[in-house]
């Protein structure tokens, strides 16, 4: 049991480590290399928790993530870089819940999800901007 959650922690880092480098070459984005191995195992861990204490920690994991993607970008907007897109924020909050999939079992779809959402990032050029 427990070299199955260390394999759990591990792949959820992984995941996090390609997507956050996926996005670190994005220049403003809100998280990166660093920080989305974190919201991964963040994921992972409250799944773990909650299937010990309850359902109620990982929501409360989501929401608190939620609401510090909020305040990053309530951040940004004051120091002026007004940025349009929430690409970075929807891929955080699917990394917690990809964290989250692989503690309930599901690693293998977990890491096709994860290779899919990195190469649909990848192929769009950074700084490319549709104006009206």
């Amino acid at each position: 049991m427990k070299d199955d959650v260390l394999i759990q922690l591990a792949v959820s880092f992984g995941l996090g480590l390609l997507l956050g480098l996926q996005r670190e070459r994005t220049e403003r984005s809100i998280a990166g290399i660093r920080t989305f191995p974190l919201i991964a195992l963040f994921g992972t861990i409250c799944a773990h928790l909650a299937q010990a204490f309850g359902g109620w920690i990982l929501a409360s994991g989501l929401i608190s993530l939620a609401g510090l993607v909020v305040w990053a970008n309530v951040a940004k907007f004051k120091a002026g870089d007004v940025d349009t897109g929430i690409t970075t924020e929807v891929t955080a909050l699917l990394i917690f819940a990809l964290g989250a999939y692989i503690a309930a079992g599901h690693m293998g779809a977990a890491v096709v999800v994860g290779g899919a959402v990195a190469l649909v990032l990848h192929y769009k050029k950074p700084g490319l901007l549709i104006r009206y």
